[in-house]
């Protein structure tokens, strides 16, 4: 049981009359992780979750834009896009798609969308940001250590 007089609540015993210097908190903040360590080289799977979450939205971004070159290709079909001829050169010589360059964007968009996308979404994202919460209540079913995420500490 704790000392009731200690102001930190905590029961110390020792030979050194029971007091340890690293027991004492005068003010001293725990020291704040920098930004790499934090974010980029995570362990935590909150955060790797939100990295998942990030890069998948990036490249549904990148997958909407592509459509969005086919939609306007279907809308003005034959006029020069501006950026398009130094984007895609090769693409879109002068500006103008070319129809095998139409068919390429939309199997990229496909691919780009599903495998870059939706599954790094719900499997990354989700299934490391949720479900390691899930599984994590008192009481449940023992789950072997490393089977959903191995713990590195």
């Amino acid at each position: 049981m704790a000392n009731p007089t200690h102001k930190h609540g905590h029961e110390h015993s020792g030979a050194h009359g029971g007091h340890h210097h690293h027991d004492d908190h005068h003010g001293h903040d725990a020291h704040e992780l920098g930004f790499w360590k934090k974010y980029v080289f995570s362990i935590d799977h909150k955060v790797i979750g939100i990295q998942y979450g990030v890069t998948a939205l990036c490249f549904l971004f990148f997958g909407f834009s592509l459509i969005m070159l086919m939609r306007y290709q279907l809308a003005y079909p034959g006029s020069a896009l501006a950026l398009g001829g130094w984007l895609f050169p090769k693409g879109m010589p002068d500006g103008i798609m070319l129809p095998e360059f139409y068919n390429s964007l939309g199997a990229m968009h496909g691919t780009i969308m599903v495998f870059l996308g939706v599954v790094p979404l719900l499997v990354g994202a989700f299934g490391n940001y949720v479900m390691p919460r899930v599984f994590s209540f008192k009481g449940g079913p023992p789950i072997p250590d490393g089977l959903l995420m191995r713990r590195c500490r």
